[in-house]
């Protein structure tokens, strides 16, 4: 990592038992991709097994699944856990540090989705920004505000003298987020014995399915915070 200006994000895992479990999410701040430093490569992060319908990606110039790859560590280590086992998770980034005593699922989706968003999946790539302002534990509410966010503030400093904004891609964009949470999820379940981490990919799967919904109904839910005389 010499010569790379990095952004770093540690999370870390104390449940009931007291046994620590500390993560380090390094992101290269040039291009928000995840900078991972992999001894080995298993077998089911291969680009061709359980193969999402949306990839873009080729096994011949990317032999490996990038988001699977990005999480090959992280999930064998709670491959064994179960869902609900409750524990202490703090998440330390250089601005702020946070504190939730949750279950151990809602702790991994937390930060299953900041390093898929930096995985270097060319379909996930677009929630890059989102990662980067990082938010742990948010709320359905909180998610479907910052996606809206920040699809609207891209699509204004993409195209700055642009007077609309197409909500309907965003739509687009999502459906195509749960094919690969669903193509993640058939992995996952191939060699994980308890349910920690299908759960915790389900809750992040139950996100984007969320923000589609939203979508449909035009946001009618955040109408209320924004109040006009």
């Amino acid at each position: 990592m010499e010569n790379i200006e990095t952004y770093s994000i540690k999370y870390s895992f104390r449940p009931e038992d007291n046994v620590l479990t500390e993560y380090e999410v390094v992101i290269n701040e040039s291009d928000l991709t995840l900078v991972l430093n992999l001894k080995e490569k298993p077998e089911w992060t291969k680009l061709d097994e359980n193969k999402c319908d949306v990839c873009p990606h080729n096994s011949s110039t990317s032999p490996h699944c990038p988001a699977a790859l990005s999480l090959a560590q992280f999930i064998k280590d709670f491959s064994n856990e179960k869902s609900y086992k409750m524990c202490n998770v703090a998440v330390e980034t250089p601005e702020r540090t946070y504190f939730k005593y949750t279950s151990l699922q809602s702790g991994i989706y937390s930060i299953m989705g900041l390093i898929l968003a930096t995985s270097g999946c060319k379909v996930l790539g677009v929630l890059k920004p989102m990662a980067r302002f990082h938010l742990p534990f948010a709320t359905d509410e909180e998610t479907i505000m910052r996606s809206l966010s920040f699809h609207l503030t891209r699509s204004y400093l993409n195209n700055p003298k642009k007077g609309t904004f197409d909500i309907s891609e965003l739509s687009t964009i999502y459906d195509k987020i749960n094919k690969v949470n669903k193509g993640l999820l058939e992995r996952i379940r191939s060699f994980s014995d308890r349910d920690a981490n299908k759960n915790a990919l389900v809750v992040l799967d139950a996100f984007a399915s969320m923000l589609t919904f939203a979508i449909d109904d035009n946001f009618e839910d955040l109408v209320k915070r924004f109040p006009f005389d």
